[in-house]
């Protein structure tokens, strides 16, 4: 339908463009002078890739924007939130320009949009254009920068083909000048199986690249030793002049003895793979650091165009036979969208898990260390002994006392002194560099140990810390109690002299977890246990439920979950920003660092004394503040859907929306006829929801209500000049559940 039939008669006087084809050539950037950018193509944003690039405006306002092509005004779309003031062109071939954040359109079309808001009382527009409609000319000033919807000031810009899908615009037909290539801040290989942790205590090991000869040429040494099925991430940015942003980069390649394992370029991407962004970068790190890291490799359920892998498990290094173990060279290669290229190497030793060594006493001060056929492929070079005795710190043993009997199989013979030694430490290195403390072995059979230990839900498992209450103690026990009796058991990893880590995960196991021990394992004496409500989710059909213990029910199905987790819900102590009354406990839904393929249900019990109307579901975001969720109520339960994990409440709001900073101010006198009406509109909890909430009269004439809820700035201004004498203005605001607040004022325009 054609809304534009009552004001074409406005348009008739101009000239319609011949249908012309539009080449990557012909194009001209939409703004005249330097290009500077902020943000770049498929930078990561929750839930979506970035869809173009963003010029910078130098934090002001008010830059024009020029057609880029000759086409038409295919779409307008004006809202609160999102690109806020967007304006969309086609060219004869299809493709199609996408401008958002604008502060206004030209006048041409800024008349079009208002007469179509006046007959509407309504700002927020969305509205489809026929080519013959609304033509425009390339470089004709089309629209003007702003800061409407979400950001700082800035343009938004977007090139799409003609299915609508977002193209780079620096790789099609919008290239910059560059010369810097891109640069790599730190490497991260992250466990891809369900136990292995790294000498840190973590499944995830950071290394920092350092620059080696020619500019662009990255290096990490000595090599890494890795003892599990591994995947390799890089915190990498680029740059097009000496200080500019960080952006993103444009492709990245992995290599791994010279095969091409994993290749991504962001070039294009289909809307309905935009969730894809979620699994192209380290979501854990992203969430909770707010650092983008690129995986190089495929994680479950990712479906993403421009990635590719060689190999079966997506650009994982699986090592699965012998032949893998050993030293193994890899290459990253990273560009930016005008070919200028860095890259990184490092080596890394694949290892048999567990220790390198067994031991065997022959006697109190003889002992054997045998290693197995494995280590026959790896690069071993020394083994070095460490004793600890009652006054001194760790001493190295004389390596006349180590006497080898094999490639992998020593004799060790320890030293006698006055006083007894408490404990041996193994150290091994290999040729390449690598060093590990293979094991520490106490001496003091008899003594009893304590153990305490804390837990995180980390990589769709439980990532267990355990201390030692003494400086040198044995391997602790972790026992996993699910709740039909079953109990999984497994050695700790050394992480130091008194410090132990452990990983789980076990995706054929269904029932509930409900219960963590930890133990002496040499005198099988739990030492400390906690009570957990953990449940494997996302592995079969139908729904499956978690339940809290204080009416919370959370409810998965097979499609929420990318691959299968461990997940917990319980219920939270401590203080919480607060704006409203709280009808719940507040309750996490850990891990908030897991991305969800679809939603998830959460329901509550609430307090049946509460308003229905004023209530709903909240999550607590990263800056610390309640964020409204749509909810529904049925009965004495109130439910709603989310995407995102993390800490959720019932909270009642009673309180409307503050309308403050009124310029014209109440009984004031103005010279200007036609003056610019603002204020700031604030709520803190439900939040305004839409444009329906807000409306401002004046001299009972509505006005169109320009919102912009990050700085709570609401700006409009008359129709047109005004008379002399006074004005009436009435503002109302109401948020989410109905609390509304009016303004009545009034002001003078001098004769």
């Amino acid at each position: 339908m054609n809304i534009l039939s009552t004001i074409k008669g406005s348009l008739l006087g101009l000239l319609l463009l011949a249908a012309v084809p539009v080449s990557a050539t012909d194009l001209i950037w939409p703004i005249k002078g330097e290009i500077d950018l902020s943000s770049t193509f498929c930078d990561f944003r929750q839930l979506h890739f970035h869809g173009g690039i963003d010029l910078r405006t130098g934090g002001t306002e008010g830059r024009r924007i020029y057609a880029p092509v000759d086409g038409y005004v295919w779409r307008i779309k004006y809202s609160y939130e999102g690109y806020g003031k967007g304006l969309y062109l086609k060219d004869s071939q299809g493709f199609i320009y996408v401008f958002g954040h604008l502060s206004r359109l030209s006048e041409k079309l800024e008349r079009t949009i208002r007469e179509i808001q006046y007959k509407n009382e309504k700002y927020q527009f969305d509205q489809f254009f026929a080519p013959g409609d609304i033509p425009v000319s390339q470089g004709e000033l089309v629209a003007y920068s702003g800061q409407s919807g979400y950001g700082a000031p800035h343009i938004h810009f977007e090139r799409r083909d003609q299915d609508n899908f977002p193209l780079n615009p620096l790789t099609n037909g919008f290239p910059i000048p560059d010369t810097y290539p891109p640069q790599f801040a730190r490497l991260e290989l992250i466990y891809q199986d369900s136990g292995s942790v790294f000498y840190n205590g973590q499944r995830r090991l950071f290394l920092d690249p350092e620059s080696c000869g020619e500019y662009g040429q990255f290096e990490v040494k000595p090599a890494i030793l890795v003892r599990g099925p591994f995947g390799v991430a890089v915190k990498a940015y680029d740059k097009v002049r000496a200080n500019g942003f960080r952006l993103n980069i444009y492709r990245a390649r992995l290599y791994i003895d010279d095969y091409l394992y994993y290749e991504v370029t962001y070039d294009r991407y289909n809307f309905d793979q935009t969730a894809m962004v979620d699994l192209s970068y380290d979501y854990c790190l992203t969430i909770r650091n707010k650092e983008d890291w690129h995986l190089l490799f495929n994680p479950p359920g990712k479906k993403f165009d421009g990635s590719r892998s060689y190999y079966e498990k997506g650009g994982i290094f699986t090592g699965r036979t012998q032949y893998s173990y050993g030293l193994h060279r890899a290459r990253i290669e990273i560009y930016d969208a005008s070919g200028n290229m860095s890259e990184l190497v490092f080596h890394f030793v694949f290892a048999p898990p567990g220790n390198f060594f067994e031991i065997e006493w022959m006697s109190d001060s003889l002992f054997y260390l045998t290693g197995s056929e494995d280590l026959n492929y790896i690069d071993l070079n020394n083994i070095l002994i460490y004793g600890l005795g009652n006054r001194a710190g760790w001493e190295k043993m004389d390596q006349a006392r180590i006497e080898p009997r094999g490639r992998a199989d020593y004799r060790v013979e320890l030293p006698t002194a006055d006083s007894k030694m408490r404990a041996i430490r193994v150290d091994v290195e290999g040729e390449s560099g690598w060093y590990i403390v293979d094991r520490y072995i106490p001496l003091e059979p008899d003594r009893e140990y304590k153990y305490r230990f804390d837990y995180t839900l980390a990589d769709g498992g439980i990532l267990v810390d355990i201390t030692a209450d003494q400086k040198i103690a044995p391997v602790p026990r972790l026992d996993v109690v699910y709740e039909d009796g079953y109990i999984s058991s497994h050695k700790a990893v050394p992480v130091s002299e008194k410090n132990f880590a452990a990983f789980y995960y076990d995706e054929r196991i269904k029932t509930r977890i409900i219960r963590l021990d930890v133990y002496d394992d040499t005198h099988n004496i739990m030492t400390d246990s906690k009570d957990v409500n953990i449940i494997l989710v996302g592995n079969s059909p139908g729904t499956t439920s978690l339940v809290g213990s204080e009416g919370i029910s959370v409810t998965f199905n097979q499609t929420t979950f990318y691959s299968p987790n461990l997940i917990e819900v319980k219920s939270e102590q401590g203080q919480y920003p607060q704006s409203g009354k709280f009808l719940s406990p507040v309750y996490s839904i850990d891990p908030e660092t897991v991305p969800l393929a679809g939603r998830l249900d959460i329901t509550f019990r609430y307090d049946q004394e509460a308003d229905p109307a004023k209530i709903g579901i909240y999550r607590l975001n990263s800056k610390d503040q309640w964020t409204w969720f749509d909810s529904r109520i049925d009965g004495e339960k109130i439910s709603a859907e989310s995407r995102v994990m993390g800490e959720f409440a019932v909270i009642e709001d009673s309180q409307a929306p503050r309308i403050k900073n009124l310029s014209p101010g109440n009984g004031k006198t103005i010279s200007i006829g036609q003056p610019e009406i603002k204020c700031t509109i604030s709520e803190e909890l439900s939040g305004i929801k839409d444009d329906n909430v807000i409306r401002v009269l004046l001299d009972g004439q509505w006005l169109i209500p320009e919102y912009d809820p990050e700085i709570e700035l609401m700006k409009t201004s008359p129709r047109g000049k005004l008379s002399p004498g006074r004005h009436e203005l009435v503002i109302e605001a109401a948020d989410r559940v109905g609390n509304r607040r009016v303004i009545n004022s009034h002001f003078f325009v001098k004769k």
